[in-house]
């Protein structure tokens, strides 16, 4: 099995913010705002904010999303304005009540860059941070530039899967727009497609990474940098987009232990009628094993859990998805009378209904599962030929 000892040590290609320093087109500014948090960093591991303001760029304040600058809030939780301990510059949050950047932030501002890491999954908050952020530049006519980033799951549109999001019903911070759930594009890439969509007057630029290809995966061909709480090693991220999922439902998601979403559990599960029933041919990269647990946080917060580890023999999880609808099927039809859905309260959707339909994009979709159905998620021939004007990598 592999572990995180096998991290390569550096990136194989320029991320788009050693780009933009290479071509000094940042020094034609005076009054610039960044986007980013401590996720954003070189290959060294230093903080790209530093870099640039080691290299004359002028940022005179910094914007965070969630987690916060120092990317160490808790899931969910409102972030309040700061100093930032790196460099001593205001950080203005935008994981708040009004996910807009506030007009008395901006207005002195000759550009904004954004430099944050994605993480390839569309219910992850920082993209949707981002279309704020384009929405206030076009009304107010800052130009916006982002540092372009990898997709740690990789970038190959074929390995892309649904559902894709039902905006009138299932719209969110989870998920605002409609694409896959897992898009398999780099957020420079979304960018461009939102702006032709929904902001043509925005004045964009993306600057590219330079020698990056989209089969490369992070743990795999570069270093997996930590970008929130709860992922922080490259197995809990290949398997977030599916294990996220059970979020929405009763079961703990391996938040408060050494191995978030790389397990889950529940006092009431039994693990062998799980490991039995679960249709283990189909995801030949992993295997199951039965373990108690005591989560120190989340749901089911210090009592017993009967959990199961997923236990990864490579990081080319191609499916992830998949085996997240297949556990939470497998899950109903050994457990379906204790299984039900979660109230999951954070910042932005405090009563915390309708958890499960924000994260899959597609309403009711319980029922679905009660039913027996499978939500849609073979969607990479559709959104290929939608996204393919917008990609910027071979």
């Amino acid at each position: 099995m592999i572990t995180l000892s096998n991290n390569p040590p550096s990136y194989p290609f320029l991320l788009g913010v050693e780009s933009a320093i290479a071509s000094g087109t940042l020094l034609n500014y005076t009054n610039i705002g960044m986007v980013t948090n401590d996720a954003a960093t070189l290959g060294s591991g230093r903080l790209s904010r530093l870099l640039l303001l080691e290299h004359g760029v002028s940022i005179i304040r910094l914007f965070a999303p969630e987690h916060g600058i120092s990317i160490t809030g808790a899931d969910g939780q409102a972030q309040a304005d700061t100093t930032d301990a790196a460099t001593g510059l205001p950080v203005i949050s935008l994981y708040r009540d009004d996910p807009f950047p506030q007009d008395q932030d901006l207005l002195d501002l000759d550009l904004i860059i954004f430099d944050v890491p994605d993480v390839g999954a569309r219910f992850y908050t920082y993209l949707w941070t981002l279309s704020y952020i384009m929405q206030s530049c076009e009304r107010l006519s800052i130009p916006l530039m982002i540092m372009d980033r990898p997709n740690p799951l990789s970038a190959i549109i074929g390995d892309s899967e649904g559902p894709f999001l039902d905006e009138q019903n299932c719209g969110s911070f989870l998920g605002r727009w409609n694409i896959p759930l897992k898009h398999s594009c780099t957020l420079g890439e979304l960018a461009s497609y939102f702006r032709a969509l929904k902001m043509p007057d925005l004045d964009l630029t993306i600057i590219k990474m330079k020698g990056y290809l989209r089969h490369l995966r992070a743990g795999m061909h570069y270093p997996f940098q930590p970008t929130s709480p709860a992922l922080f090693r490259w197995q809990g991220l290949v398997l977030y987009p599916g294990t996220c999922l059970l979020e929405g439902l009763n079961l703990n998601e391996g938040r408060g232990t050494s191995t978030p979403f790389e397990c889950f559990g529940a006092p009431w599960l039994n693990t062998a009628l799980f490991i039995q029933s679960f249709p283990q041919d189909a995801f030949p990269y992993l295997s199951l094993k039965a373990i108690a647990y005591v989560p120190k946080d989340s749901l089911y917060k210090n009592e017993l859990c009967h959990g199961i580890e997923i236990l990864l023999h490579s990081p080319e999880v191609r499916d992830a998805v998949s085996l997240g609808v297949a556990i939470i099927q497998t899950l109903h039809k050994t457990h379906g009378k204790q299984l039900g859905q979660r109230a999951y309260r954070t910042m932005v959707n405090p009563e915390g209904g309708q958890h499960l339909d924000r994260l899959m994009g597609i309403p009711h979709v319980y029922e679905m599962f009660q039913q027996e159905l499978t939500p849609s998620i073979d969607v990479a021939t559709e959104w290929g030929a939608t996204i393919q004007p917008f990609l910027l990598y071979p």
